[in-house]
């Protein structure tokens, strides 16, 4: 019981950005989000349901050789019920293999189209250049 559109709202985000990570970890820019069930297919993947998915795309870290191997196993989260892959591992792994103390300075946010899912917006060079301001902000 409890807010199943909710869930089911959170769990179509969660795996938009499941499939945004396997492309980039296939070094395929991810498309906006009307082409990126297209660009995902071409991959060849077969991208598990439910929690499933989190440890096929923590295996896809381990083979990108991106860190050291990582365990693509679930755990509790707290006491909730819920197994979850706690990918803030593999972010801290990635981040730590950055030479470039510039680029390891930069916040945890990702690229303007994640921060931005409007069309408008990302289609707009001039106004993407302008949204650097974020980036500087968060420092």
């Amino acid at each position: 019981m409890g807010d199943e559109e909710g869930a089911r709202l959170v769990e179509s985000r969660l795996r938009r950005d499941l499939v945004r990570l396997c492309l980039l970890l296939h070094r395929r820019y991810p498309p906006y989000s009307k082409w990126l069930g297209t660009a995902f297919s071409a991959l060849g993947l077969d991208l598990p349901e439910g929690p499933a998915a989190f440890t096929a795309a923590a295996a896809l870290h381990n083979e990108a050789g991106l860190t050291s191997p990582l365990d693509t196993g679930l755990r509790i989260y707290h006491n909730r019920p819920y197994p979850v892959l706690h990918c803030d591992r593999f972010a801290d792994a990635t981040r730590a293999g950055i030479a470039d103390p510039a680029l390891r300075a930069f916040p945890l946010i990702g690229s303007v189209d994640q921060v931005c899912d409007s069309v408008d917006v990302l289609s707009d060079n001039g106004l993407t250049f302008e949204l650097r301001g974020l980036y500087a902000a968060l420092r």
